[in-house]
């Protein structure tokens, strides 16, 4: 881990007592990336006379993100309200990472996140979601991509909190916000469910990265690929992975299909030898029906390549993500050959 004394942190990490070993390991994870966090008590001067609220404050200001990792048990705690406060009053940016999508958010942590993207670890574990956590907090191109938005069942959640919040929960408020609630749960619910089950965040996804643990043939670079299943209890025995714009050892026309474990759950990682990259790289990760749909859903992803060096790939960007019925098509149109051969 960086000396936490060379650089100013970047990531402020804010969460509640209970929720320390997760935090910690967010932290680890991230600074491992190159990413500097503040983090308490680590961070905190041993200094006698420091004041605690003095150093969280500073460390707030000097921050780029603050990322407060979110569970039902932040509810209680007397610590994460106020470190929200201060990034709001410091217009930093926040950064919600939730563990349990349903657990229930109280009214004030509402009123600060229910308008943010959200990083939801519950759909594919902590480990499988850190990828996204680093992207989102480096704020990378298309981050947004990766991220939970604000569903219209939050959106209305999060103005009505607001408002309550503010109007110190008068009766008055309590009255007009069931009326507005009652009419949008029976207005907005199946518009809400349809769009949550067509994203892909709802269903699984891919993500693309020079590799660097397989064995080389003459003429071959390195590529690893992420596979992320956020449909419970989809095993990958039912799904297909299909890439283009790439020609990959091993595999018929760009169908990765067989190198899954079959029986695995959440995610696998593949590391496999590619020639003939081209410059942009297209993944079709086809799913199998969920209980409220009687067709199969594909996920198709572009990613932009960046050339290194004539062996070596370098950066890989999401350029563009889109969730369609499968339809049996043809994954991708490359032209091959135009970064490695």
């Amino acid at each position: 881990m960086p000396d936490a004394t060379l650089t100013q942190p970047q990531v402020f990490i804010s969460y509640a007592t209970p929720d320390a070993a997760v935090a910690f390991r967010v932290c680890e994870y991230l600074e491992g990336e190159g990413l500097k966090c503040w983090i308490a008590p680590r961070d905190v001067s041993t200094r006698a006379g420091t004041p605690w609220a003095d150093e969280i404050a500073l460390a707030i200001e000097t921050t780029e993100v603050v990322l407060v990792v979110v569970s039902s048990r932040t509810n209680a705690s007397d610590h994460v309200p106020k470190e929200l406060d201060a990034a709001v009053r410091n217009r930093k940016r926040l950064l919600p990472v939730v563990l349990d999508e349903a657990a229930s958010i109280s009214r004030g942590i509402a009123y600060y996140i229910g308008n943010l993207q959200w990083v939801v670890s519950s759909r594919a574990g902590l480990d499988g979601t850190l990828p996204l956590v680093t992207a989102a907090a480096r704020n990378d191109p298309n981050w947004e991509q990766v991220t939970v938005a604000p569903s219209r069942w939050r959106r209305l959640r999060y103005h009505r909190d607001a408002f309550l919040t503010t109007v110190g929960g008068s009766f008055l408020a309590v009255i007009v916000a069931a009326i507005i609630l009652y009419a949008a749960w029976n207005t907005h619910m199946r518009v809400v469910e349809k769009d949550r089950n067509s994203s892909f965040m709802a269903l699984g996804y891919v993500d693309l990265a020079p590799g660097i643990d397989v064995t080389l043939r003459r003429g071959e670079t390195s590529l690893t690929v992420w596979v992320y299943l956020y449909a419970p209890d989809v095993r990958f025995r039912n799904v297909q992975l299909l890439l283009d714009g790439a020609t990959i050892r091993d595999s018929d026309r760009g169908d990765l299909t067989s190198q899954f474990a079959p029986d695995a759950l959440a995610s696998q990682t593949l590391h496999v030898g590619a020639r003939s990259i081209s410059d942009s790289i297209t993944t079709c990760l086809i799913l199998p029906p969920r209980e409220d749909s009687r067709s199969r859903f594909r996920v198709t992803q572009v990613w932009h390549v960046t050339p290194e060096k004539s062996d070596t790939l370098g950066l890989i960007k999401a350029a563009s993500v889109s969730v369609k019925s499968e339809d049996g098509s043809v994954c991708g149109e490359s032209t091959l050959g135009k970064v490695a051969k």
